[in-house]
């Protein structure tokens, strides 16, 4: 009997978000190729950050780090496991 062969996983997948910044009017989606490069938003719009590969601890933190989330939100955002749910701040 032959040993099964043994795969590494990759650790580190590297992820790009698409950035959506909407309003009433308009929709701009953007990719960033880094957090701190998002600009600020207008009063009346909205910031949607799509990320593919939520375990990516390091863009995670520093999504937290700009935007001020909670470590408790972003621990929300990385755990698939739970019913989607919405949290107003």
């Amino acid at each position: 009997i032959s040993k099964p062969e043994i795969r590494e996983l990759e650790t580190f997948i590297p992820v790009t978000p698409t950035v959506f910044i909407y309003n009433k009017d308009s929709v701009v989606e953007n990719s960033y190729a880094s957090i701190e490069d998002i600009p600020a938003i207008k009063n009346d719009e909205c910031l949607w950050i799509d990320v593919i590969g939520v375990q990516n601890e390091v863009l995670l933190s520093s999504i937290s780090r700009r935007f001020k989330i909670h470590p408790l939100v972003i621990a929300d955002i990385a755990t698939n496991d739970q019913r989607t749910k919405l949290d107003v701040f």
